[in-house]
């Protein structure tokens, strides 16, 4: 019996123990399992903020102003649109122990955006208290608008052996100009709209006004009749600019000039009209080989007004003129180029022209550069071309098209080829990227097609390679006589618009 009464009080204890170990691992288990949710949570948490912090960042970006021509802070277009994305997002900056914080970087095209947050626990409370700081950051870049030509207060002119240009609607496209006119054959005075890259406006370049700018804005156009300019002829002689010779007189001109918006790095919606001006064939006659204003700009504002050039009348003709643009009389800190694309005529005998065609500051560092040319070389004889400047000592790689696009025989068409081509184009001089665009005989070797050439900008790129001018120019080498009529494009691959890591 004795024996008995001992087993039982063994075994009392032994359920006393195995309830208390139970009872320990049910609490060390549930409070696993509430740190398990709490964390879960505090990550999520974590994870959305993040998200609306890169959110706002993304949307803030593309506001950012010309550097200096907007004060950082509320009623700045990027930090107000930073804020409310993160808002619209869930985290309105005061509320709720909510902190939404957009910063400027050292790059004025960057904005970095920084939200806090408070966060309930559940279990938690006990160890860490009722709520946990939460905090995400990012850091978004809008690569800014590639300037074509130039970053004076003019662009064109007889100075620089070139002219800003535009051919009329009906002039066969082959004549170099892809996007003003109607025809994608060989012929003038073509029927239809069958050329697939016609637009209107066919060209838009910028009016740039910087913070130290002040005074009445006035943006001025030389020869905008395009008559009587002794120093340029037609690449077939069909037309005469000197006499009006065979050329129907119902073509226009207009320059419409747009004022900044909120989106500076898009320039085809600019929607704000400020000044304008139509010019008709000879008319009026006191704008031939002379500068004329557009009238009425008013007053300047910092930021990028967006000229637009529209042809129209249905005519073959061909304009060549420049453009220079002054703040308060002055071309101090005002800056005219070409946007996207800016079509060139080049036409003084026996020269040497050499220009600026895109300036690569470091901002585009580890980016693909696109370079196109739409019909080069068209020469009497040897025509080259080399790139020089900050684009100096980089390769190229060449891709061409014809009229329309499709692919050239002779020519791959899975890709790109380096610099060279059976048959004289190509590597010219042992420059890194050389170009034959027409040879002895009158041989043009990409009449009519499209030349494009891309860049791979390494990453350490600073324009050290051309002590620290981050402009890259074009040296043109005309044996005998230029006509070239070319349109030049720029463009930086993938988007503009990214999360820096």
């Amino acid at each position: 019996m004795s024996r008995l009464k001992n087993l039982m009080k063994q075994r009392s204890k032994d359920d006393g123990a195995i309830l208390v170990l139970s009872a320990m691992a049910l609490v060390l288990m549930m409070a696993m399992a509430a740190f398990a949710v709490d964390y879960g949570w505090l990550a999520y948490n974590r994870l959305e903020v993040r998200k609306a912090a890169e959110a706002a960042a993304l949307a803030g970006v593309v506001h950012m102003p010309l550097p200096g021509s907007e004060t950082w802070g509320v009623g700045a277009e990027a930090y107000d649109t930073a804020i409310d994305v993160a808002g619209r997002n869930g985290y309105v900056s005061g509320v709720g122990g909510v902190s939404v914080s957009p910063t400027e970087t050292a790059s004025p095209h960057q904005v970095k955006v920084t939200i806090t947050d408070e966060v309930n626990t559940f279990f938690l409370k006990m160890f860490i208290g009722d709520t946990v700081t939460v905090a995400g950051s990012a850091t978004a870049e809008q690569l800014p608008n590639l300037k074509l030509g130039s970053d004076d207060s003019r662009l064109g002119g007889s100075a620089d052996d070139l002219w800003v240009a535009i051919n009329g609607e009906r002039r066969r496209k082959n004549s170099g100009d892809p996007y003003s006119t109607y025809c994608d054959a060989t012929t003038h005075e073509c029927s239809g709209s069958a050329n697939s890259e016609h637009r209107s406006p066919a060209y838009y370049y910028a009016v740039e006004v910087g913070p130290t700018a002040s005074g009445g804005l006035d943006v001025q156009i030389y020869d905008g009749p395009h008559l009587d300019r002794g120093d340029i002829d037609l690449d077939t002689g069909e037309y005469s600019l000197n006499d009006g010779s065979g050329i129907d007189l119902n073509w226009t001109l207009n320059f419409s000039l747009y004022a900044p918006d909120s989106t500076p790095s898009t320039w085809t919606d600019n929607s704000t009209f400020v000044c304008s001006r139509t010019f008709g064939y000879d008319s009026p006659s006191s704008g031939i080989n002379n500068w004329l204003s557009l009238g009425g700009c008013g007053t300047a504002t910092p930021g990028t007004y967006v000229l637009a050039v529209t042809v129209g009348g249905n005519e073959a003709s061909v304009s060549a003129f420049a453009l220079q643009a002054f703040v308060g009389g002055s071309g101090s800190d005002v800056s005219v180029y070409g946007l996207g694309a800016m079509s060139l005529w080049m036409n003084e005998d026996n020269s040497t022209p050499t220009f600026k065609v895109v300036r690569v500051d470091p901002v585009y560092a580890g980016a693909e550069l696109e370079i196109g040319l739409f019909d080069p070389g068209d020469a009497t004889g040897l025509a080259r071309m080399s790139f020089t400047g900050s684009l100096s000592g980089y390769d190229c790689l060449i891709q061409v098209t014809d009229i329309n696009g499709n692919d050239v025989a002779g020519w791959r068409t899975d890709g790109w080829w380096n610099n060279t081509r059976a048959g004289g184009a190509g590597d010219w001089a042992g420059s890194s990227c050389g170009i034959t665009t027409s040879q002895s005989g009158n041989a043009r070797i990409y009449n009519g097609e499209w030349l494009k050439l891309r860049f791979i900008i390494p990453p350490d790129h600073d324009c050290s390679n051309n002590g620290g001018n981050c402009w890259s120019t074009v040296y043109y080498d005309f044996d005998n006589s230029p006509f070239d009529r070319t349109t030049w494009t720029a463009a930086v691959n993938g988007t503009p618009v990214h999360l820096k890591p």
